[in-house]
C-alpha cells in the first residue's frame, strides 16, 4: 500500500472497528509483499477500473491502480463498499 491514498481511504479507514484495523494492515503489507497471495483474493472488478482486496469475509477495499501501485479509496463492510461503486 502506498503510503498517500486517497483522503477518502482514510475517512473509511477511521470508521472501522480497531480489529478490523488491524487485519486491514496485515492484508496491504502482504499486497506489498506479494499481491498474487491466494489470502488475499486480489482482483479486478467487472465493469470497473478497480481492483479489490478481501480484509475479512464482510470487509473489503478498493483501489485503482497506476504505473506507481494501487491508491486505496475505499475499505468498509462488502455490500456497503459495492453499493458506493454504482
Amino acid at each position: 500500500m502506498r503510503p498517500q491514498n486517497d483522503p477518502r481511504f482514510w475517512e473509511c479507514y477511521q470508521r472501522l472497528p480497531p480489529a478490523i484495523q488491524k487485519l486491514s494492515d496485515k492484508q496491504f503489507e502482504r499486497v506489498k509483499e506479494d499481491p498474487t497471495h491466494p489470502f488475499l483474493r486480489l482482483e479486478k472488478l467487472e465493469g470497473y477500473d478497480y481492483w479489490s482486496v478481501r480484509v475479512t469475509r464482510g470487509y473489503r477495499a478498493v483501489a485503482s491502480k497506476d504505473e506507481e501501485g494501487f491508491v486505496w479509496f475505499l475499505i468498509g463492510k462488502h455490500d456497503i463498499v459495492y453499493e458506493r461503486l454504482r
